[in-house]
C-alpha cells in the first residue's frame, strides 16, 4: 500500500511539472506561424517553408502548409529567423528581419508571386505580431543588447539596465534602473523570471530588480533577450504589483564563437575643480565569452545536436566616490597627554584617574584629574599607567591626517557595493533533437570576505562583508506534441 502511495504522489508530481499546454502558456521560447496565399487571396497549399536562424546561420527546419495554407514553427529560441517559401509555378518569397521575442507567437503571412525559379521576392519588414492577447510586452532584441554601450556603476553590467529603454518603464526622480516602477507600480513591485523561472529569493520574496540588477547581476554576454510585460499578463505572471522582467540565457550555435571585453574607469583621467584633490577610484569590468557545437563523439549526430556556451567576467574596485571623516586618538593622546581634549571654547575637559574615586561625604563620590607624572601637569597620563594591552591596538590605528582631537582623519575612499573584486561565471548546455529539447543554465557569483577599513573593526565605520557564493541554476524541457500543443517543464533554484 505505502508504495502505491508514493507510486501516485510521483505521478502527480510529474503532472504537476510537466502538463502539455498550449503555446500560449508560459515558456522562454516563442513560435513563428502563417498563412501562404496568392496575389488574389487564395490559399496555397503545399507550399515548402524553411526557416534559418540568422545570428547562428543554420537552418532550424522545413514545413509544408496544410490545405487551408497554414504553417507553424513551435518551440523558437528568441532570436531573428529568415523565414522562405517555395512552390513550383510561383517565386520564392523571403522574409529576413522575423524577430520572435520571449513567449511570443509572432504572425508572418506570405504572398506568393506567380513566377520562375529564377525570380525572387524579399519582404523586408514584413513579419507582424499577432495580438492573441491583451499582454502589453516590450523587448529588448540580441542585436540591441550587443550594440547598445552599458555603463557599470556598483557593479557589473546588467542587461537588466536595458528594461529602462521600454514604455511605461520609469525612475522617479532619478535614472537608477534599481528603482524602476512599471506602469505607475510601485518601486521593488515587479518581477524577475530567468529561463522562465521566478527570481524571488529570501524571507522578503524579493524580486523584480532587486535580484536580476542587482543581487544576481547577469551582463548583456549572459543573456540573449530582455523582455518586460508591462499589463494585462496572464495569471502565470501573478507574483506583481507591477510588471514582469523576463530573461533568456544565451545559448551556442553551430559555429564556434567568441568575444572579450575591457570596460575600465580611472579617476586619474577626470578632471578635478581648482583647488580640489582626486579622489581614487578605479573600476575594472572584463570577461570572456566562447560558444559553439559540442564536439565530442555521442553528443552530436544525425538525431542528436547539441550546443555549449560559457562566459566569465570579473569586477574590481578600489576607492569610491566619497569619503568619510572620522575622530581617532592623536599623536599626543596615544603617549597619555590629552591636553588636546578641549570644549568648542577652546576650555580642557578634564580627565580623571579612575583609582582615585572616593565617596566624597555627601552620599556622592569624587576622582582627581589626571596631573602626569609630576603632578602639576593637567590630562597628562603617566607612561606606566598605560596598559601594555593596548600597545598593539595604537600601534595598528593610520596617523591622524589632520591635528586636533575629534574630525583628524579623512578616511581613504572605499568601495560602495559588496560586489567588488566578484568573480561571475555562467554556462549554459543545449540538447535538440527532433522534437524535443533540453537545455540547462548555470549562473555563480564568488566574492571573497572583505574588510576596506585602516582602522579596527571594533571602531570602524566599514563593516565586514561575508564572502559570496551564489548560484543560479535552471533546466528546461520542451517537447513539441502537435501543431498547437506543446509540452515544458522549466524547474529552477
Amino acid at each position: 500500500m505505502p508504495v502505491r502511495r508514493c507510486s501516485l504522489l510521483l505521478v502527480v508530481a510529474l503532472v504537476a511539472f510537466s502538463t502539455p499546454t498550449g503555446v500560449s502558456a508560459q515558456t522562454v521560447n516563442g513560435s513563428i506561424i502563417g498563412v501562404v496565399k496568392d496575389t488574389s487571396g487564395a490559399v496555397v497549399p503545399d507550399v515548402a517553408v524553411t526557416l534559418r536562424n540568422i545570428a547562428k546561420d543554420e537552418m532550424v527546419g522545413t514545413t509544408v502548409t496544410d490545405a487551408d495554407g497554414n504553417y507553424a514553427f513551435r518551440n523558437l529560441a528568441p532570436a531573428t529567423y529568415e523565414v522562405q517559401a517555395t512552390k513550383d509555378g510561383f517565386s520564392p518569397i523571403t522574409v529576413p528581419d522575423a524577430e520572435v521575442t520571449l513567449g511570443q507567437q509572432l504572425r508572418v503571412d506570405l504572398s506568393l508571386k506567380a513566377g520562375g525559379v529564377t525570380e525572387s521576392v524579399e519582404v523586408i519588414g514584413g513579419s507582424s505580431v499577432l495580438g492573441t492577447t491583451a499582454t502589453q510586452e516590450h523587448g529588448i532584441a540580441p542585436e540591441t543588447l550587443n550594440q547598445l554601450p552599458l555603463l557599470f556603476n556598483t557593479g557589473p553590467r546588467a542587461a537588466a539596465t536595458f528594461a529602462l529603454l521600454m514604455p511605461g518603464v520609469s525612475t522617479g526622480a532619478g535614472n537608477n534602473a534599481f528603482d524602476a516602477r512599471v506602469n505607475g507600480g510601485m518601486q521593488s513591485g515587479d518581477e524577475a523570471s530567468v529561463d522562465g523561472v521566478s527570481m524571488q529569493q529570501g524571507f522578503m520574496s524579493q524580486g523584480g530588480m532587486v535580484s536580476i540588477l542587482q543581487d544576481f547581476p547577469m551582463s548583456p554576454d549572459m543573456v540573449s533577450q530582455i523582455k518586460v510585460l508591462t499589463s494585462g499578463y496572464a495569471p502565470e505572471y501573478g507574483s506583481s504589483t507591477g510588471g514582469q522582467i523576463m530573461a533568456v540565457t544565451k545559448s551556442g550555435g553551430s559555429r564556434f564563437h567568441g568575444a572579450a571585453f575591457e570596460s575600465n574607469q580611472n579617476s586619474s583621467r577626470n578632471a578635478v575643480q581648482w583647488g580640489k584633490e582626486k579622489t581614487q577610484l578605479k573600476k575594472d569590468n572584463n570577461g570572456a565569452n566562447i560558444g559553439g557545437p559540442i564536439p565530442l563523439p555521442g553528443f552530436s549526430n544525425e538525431k542528436w545536436k547539441s550546443f555549449f556556451y560559457f562566459d566569465y567576467e570579473r569586477y574590481r574596485q578600489k576607492g569610491g566616490a566619497s569619503q568619510n571623516t572620522l575622530s581617532i586618538p592623536s599623536l599626543l593622546e596615544r603617549q597619555g597627554d590629552f591636553r588636546d581634549w578641549r570644549d568648542a571654547s577652546g576650555n580642557l575637559i578634564p580627565i580623571y584617574d579612575p583609582r582615585t574615586l572616593r565617596p566624597d561625604g555627601n552620599g556622592g563620590y569624587t576622582k582627581d584629574q589626571f596631573m602626569g607624572c609630576d603632578g602639576k601637569t593637567p590630562n597628562v597620563i603617566c607612561q606606566d599607567r598605560i596598559s601594555q594591552l593596548v600597545q598593539p591596538w595604537l600601534a595598528a590605528l593610520p596617523q591622524p591626517t589632520s591635528a586636533g582631537a575629534l574630525n583628524n582623519f579623512l578616511a581613504p575612499p572605499i568601495p560602495d557595493s559588496i560586489l567588488a573584486d566578484s568573480d561571475y561565471y555562467m554556462w549554459r548546455l543545449d540538447v535538440q533533437g527532433g522534437s524535443n529539447h533540453v537545455f540547462g543554465s548555470f549562473w555563480h557569483q564568488t566574492a571573497p570576505p572583505k574588510f576596506y577599513s585602516q582602522l579596527p573593526q571594533p571602531i570602524a565605520n566599514e563593516s565586514y562583508s561575508d564572502p559570496q557564493n551564489s548560484w543560479v541554476n535552471r533546466l528546461n524541457y520542451d517537447k513539441i506534441l502537435s501543431s498547437i500543443l506543446v509540452n515544458t517543464c522549466p524547474p529552477g533554484t
